[in-house]
């Protein structure tokens, strides 16, 4: 019985609820001392060292002076109002632990007017499986961690597994922008419902990017601005993430973003339905101010108000560059102030948009892929767009570009539309691609012909994209641009890209045959 909790740091809520009490304690008696607090039955007169003889309040629980490796267990069903206010930390390799024992559902601390939980100050802290909550008229985060010391590193959050619902602030947020900040922060398989402002927020400092901040199998849904941000980062990871209907309170608002960071990675992710109460954003994913190496890579964007997908600089010292947006598939965003599913915008160079789909449906507001900017704002420069797929119902905008270019690169990419579709270029529309390849000298290789599409029904989520996949007859296989290791390892559906293979339009590529495999990669 004893084998089955390997480590404290293995533990999880099914373990706690299916060994013997023996066993739990023998185990974590082995890395540090454990606690146990029951709203229900517990009593503060008790040693609160086991689960027969938990402690009662969260006040209690704040006068032990906790130890790195120790943990603190709140039974299922039980409630607490006030806040979780640790004042020690954990340390390398011996976080401190606070998590859900017993059966039923979550344990639940309500913030009241201030935060469910702060941590302040400490580090090397685990917040596992609770659920938590604040007045929604507070304007508090519901879990806060930050640092009030200037200049200085913590290090090692983690938030797993935890329902961080209606709050009168962030659900989740880490971090400070003119304070200290945590390296080393993981939120994963938490759900950030219906917070008044940001579902998940991580960040660090705009002259101080914090590293290594993952989020991981999250949800984020109905959260009045942002669904899930990492700002001022760098080596940062967010995948496997759902963003849907967030934005609803505030302007320039998007699903799942990035901002002043370098070398994050967006990827496997869904983000939809989400909104702007004004005229900016409001759409499904973003690589925002000043990031450098940072990738968007096989999403999923449908039916928000804003652009699908966003990359852009603003102005200077916010120059964006290096970044891709590669093997995506939009589908009806755009359908708010004239964005569309792909927009390039402001001061924005030396990056790509490459073998991305943009399915164009009824009531999308502007072109499918589209290039902005302003006087403030600066134009994008040195930006290569190809072996992209623009498909139409009926009929609608392919690309927008508002001068003669600057130095960006169209080609390879592929359009259809039943009804036509029209290229708008240095103020002129075209109806014809070879009428903009003659004004412009672009699209030499691009071409304008049924892609030959599987075709159905129209996915129900980021899994189900079959009727994207090209068939046999399909212009679209081999007439994109050769392969090269910078462009990906693999395609939307995760299908291995060889080094010698040629990339077909769009982002599900043929699956390699007996004849044409790839090198092994």
């Amino acid at each position: 019985m004893l084998r089955c909790l390997a480590s404290l740091a293995a533990l999880t809520v099914a373990g706690i609820a299916g060994c013997a009490q023996s066993s739990l304690e023998t185990e974590v008696a082995a890395v540090g001392a454990s606690y146990f607090v029951d709203s229900q039955s517990g009593n503060d007169a008790q040693a609160g060292t086991s689960t027969d003889r938990p402690w009662r309040t969260l006040e209690r629980l704040g006068s032990v002076k906790l130890q790195p490796g120790d943990s603190v267990f709140l039974r299922r069903g039980s409630t607490w109002s006030g806040t979780l206010r640790p004042a020690q930390s954990g340390s390398p390799g011996r976080p401190i632990r606070i998590a859900a024992y017993g059966e039923g559902p979550r344990p639940v601390v309500d913030g009241g007017p201030q935060n469910a939980v702060l941590l302040e100050n400490v580090q090397h802290w685990s917040v596992e499986g609770l659920e938590l909550t604040n007045d929604r008229g507070s304007g508090q985060d519901v879990l806060r961690a930050r640092s009030s010391k200037k200049s200085s590193r913590d290090s090692s959050i983690a938030v797993l597994d935890c329902l961080v619902r209606d709050g009168g602030g962030s659900g989740i947020h880490v971090g400070e922008n003119e304070e200290g900040n945590f390296d080393n922060v993981v939120v994963e398989g938490c759900r950030a419902v219906s917070n008044k402002v940001s579902g998940i927020f991580v960040q660090g400092s705009y002259f101080d990017r914090v590293a290594g901040v993952t989020i991981r199998k999250c949800v984020a849904r109905g959260n009045g601005a942002d669904g899930i941000k990492i700002y001022n980062a760098r080596k940062g990871l967010i995948e496997e993430c759902l963003a849907e209907g967030n934005g609803w309170n505030e302007d320039a608002r998007v699903g799942i973003w990035c901002w002043n960071s370098d070398d994050v990675l967006i990827q496997l992710c869904e983000s939809f339905g989400n909104r702007t109460p004004g005229t900016q954003d409001g759409g499904g994913f973003d690589i925002d101010w000043a990031c450098s190496n940072c990738v968007i890579q096989h999403c999923y964007s449908h039916d928000n108000e804003g652009a699908g997908y966003l990359l852009m600089g603003a102005g200077d010292p916010g120059q964006t560059t290096t970044s891709s947006v590669r093997f995506n598939i939009s589908r009806n965003d755009g359908l708010k102030n004239s964005y569309g599913g792909i927009v390039c915008y402001g001061n924005l160079a030396s990056s790509r948009v490459h073998n991305n789909l943009v399915h164009v449906q009824s009531g999308t507001s502007g072109p499918a892929i589209q290039i902005r900017g302003d006087a403030s704002g600066g134009f994008p420069r040195g930006v290569s767009i190809f072996n992209n797929l623009v498909v139409a119902d009926e009929s609608g905008v392919a690309l927008s570009v508002p001068d003669k270019g600057r130095e960006n690169e169209f080609n390879h990419n592929g359009y259809h539309a039943p009804k036509g579709l029209t290229w708008a270029w240095a103020g002129t529309s075209y109806s014809e691609i070879s009428a903009l390849r003659a004004a412009s000298g672009q699209e030499s290789k691009g071409w304008s012909a049924d892609p030959a599409l599987r075709g159905g029904a129209a996915p129900s989520s980021r899994f189900t994209v079959t009727c994207y996949e090209l068939r046999d007859t399909s212009p679209a296989i081999d007439a994109g641009t050769e392969w090269r290791e910078e462009l990906g390892a693999r395609d939307y559906a995760g299908t291995p890209l060889g080094r010698r293979r040629q990339l077909s339009v769009g982002p599900l590529q043929p699956k390699p045959t007996e004849t044409s495999k790839d090198d092994g990669r």
